[in-house]
């Protein structure tokens, strides 16, 4: 991590800034997991529900990432606070592999293949509590091994889909290019093979404020 020497002015003037984009940033994604949860009200479709809830989980996992979570949620809760930088990003799969295969409608497909999207997702939940439970490096390691293995998973489901015929299939893979192309950033960190930088901490983010809407 780089050290800098800084002025007090200079320091509040960065945080002003910080708080800027932090706000219009979780601003962007509540208002993509509200607008998907009316979506869900209006047009009685449970598919907008369960992407509400990956929004929810994955600004969550943003917030706690970045630190706000552990600043303003959770500030008195240190456990909690630690492990949740490695929960978070675990439970936003759970929604995510249900929201893929209803909207891929998959069961209509493959009801093996539905219902091993909901296995999968009910294990998500499974490795979300244990990456609580387990130590450093465990937990880190458990959470890589969710993140790409259940990518994979998810990406394949979608393009199983597609080879079949579904419409909407190709538009979700186009969505999640960008999300693609930013987790080889923060898994180089996690795996401490690149140093603490710009796109090691925000790729992500970035991706994910193109992705989501």
């Amino acid at each position: 991590t780089p050290i800098q020497f800084v002025s007090e002015s200079g320091l509040s003037a960065e945080q002003q800034r910080i708080s800027l984009v932090h706000g219009m940033y979780f601003g962007l994604l509540g208002m993509v997991a509200i607008f998907a949860l009316i979506s869900a009200v209006v047009m009685r479709d449970v598919a907008y529900a369960w992407f509400s809830l990956y929004a929810l989980a994955i600004n969550a996992s943003v917030a706690t990432g970045v630190g706000v979570a552990g600043l303003h949620l959770w500030p008195n809760a240190p456990v909690w606070a630690d492990a949740a930088e490695y929960v978070m990003p675990a439970l936003s799969f759970a929604p995510l592999l249900v929201f893929i295969a209803l909207t891929a409608s998959l069961r209509a497909r493959s009801a093996a293949v539905f219902w091993l999207f909901c296995v999968l997702a009910a294990l998500a939940l499974g490795a979300a509590v244990a990456c609580y439970w387990l130590p450093s490096p465990q937990r880190l390691h458990l959470l890589l091994g969710v993140v790409i293995g259940l990518t994979l998973v998810g990406l394949a489901g979608l393009g199983w889909a597609w080879y079949h015929g579904d419409r909407f299939a190709r538009w979700l893979l186009a969505a999640f290019v960008p999300m693609l192309i930013a987790l080889p950033f923060p898994v180089a960190r996690w795996l401490a093979l690149a140093p603490l930088g710009f796109w090691t901490q925000h790729a992500i983010q970035l991706a994910l404020a193109v992705t989501l809407p």
